[in-house]
């Protein structure tokens, strides 16, 4: 599901989201001790969004991946515009 909301309810920035959910002691100790795999929903990038080729997706792809992403065993996720 969405792990931030970069819609709602103001608009952020990827990067201050992303930092902002991992600023958050109780979430950083389970992705760090536990395995855990993260998905990529509509919410971060925008509600409904679906347009894969939009510099809006790819930006917000980028982020995503760079914080939790990567995080998901043997991430081989790759976007391109």
């Amino acid at each position: 599901g969405d792990s931030v909301y970069l819609d709602a309810p103001y608009r952020q920035e990827p990067r201050e989201a992303y930092t902002q959910l991992l600023a958050n002691i109780a979430y950083r100790r389970m992705v760090f001790n536990f395995p855990t795999f993260f998905l990529m929903d509509d919410h971060e990038i925008r509600n409904d969004a679906d347009d894969v080729e939009s510099e809006e997706f790819v930006r917000a792809a980028k982020f995503w991946d760079m914080y939790l992403g990567k995080r998901n065993s043997l991430s081989r996720t790759r976007y391109t515009s």
